[in-house]
């Protein structure tokens, strides 16, 4: 595909347009939900057609996922400062409450996982490698089954928090002690 510059989107016109659709999904799947959302509602609120929208961006499991990586990369960038300095043996723990503790924090993300799981669209959330990917990254484990465990605690802890902060302490501590060994 031959890039082209634009003067009226100061730069290139198909990253313009990608942006565009990529914002339209984010903000859909966030209002509605990852189920109820149609690639043809993408293209209807970014104003452009359903051709347009595939030939900028490879389908709807691609918008997921970056709708997914953007409000991860917000949560991302917290965690990352905690773990900066942490010893390594406690880099898991201190990665999965700050995780957690962002997640509470970020009210886009909050919103969308207090919905009904129907509505989330959980079973693509699971398809998709983007919250693997940045857990493996943060905290430091490799094994994906261990990682994959980590990522579902995280949102449990989220979705159906302890009564006390000690309490989930120690819910993270044995889930790690039970996944790392």
């Amino acid at each position: 595909m031959v890039s082209r510059t634009d003067w009226l989107t100061t730069g290139d016109r198909s990253k313009a347009a990608e942006r565009r659709i990529l914002t339209a999904a984010e903000q859909l799947f966030w209002q509605r939900g990852l189920r109820a959302v149609t690639v043809d509602a993408v293209a209807r609120r970014a104003g452009c057609s359903r051709a347009t929208l595939y030939r900028h961006v490879s389908g709807r499991q691609a918008l997921v996922d970056a709708t997914l990586a953007a409000g991860a990369t917000r949560i991302t960038r917290y965690v990352e400062e905690a773990v900066a300095a942490a010893p390594e043996d406690r880099r898991a723990f201190i990665a999965i409450t700050t995780a957690v503790d962002a997640i509470r924090r970020d009210r886009p993300v909050r919103d969308w996982l207090a919905r009904p799981a129907q509505g989330r669209g959980d079973d693509e959330l699971a398809r998709s490698r983007v919250l693997t990917d940045i857990g493996a990254s943060l905290t430091g484990v490799n094994d994906p089954v261990a990682v994959e465990i980590i990522v579902r605690c995280v949102l449990a802890l989220v979705l159906w928090p302890p009564s006390d902060p000690d309490t989930e302490a120690q819910i993270i501590e044995r889930t790690l002690h039970v996944v790392l060994v």
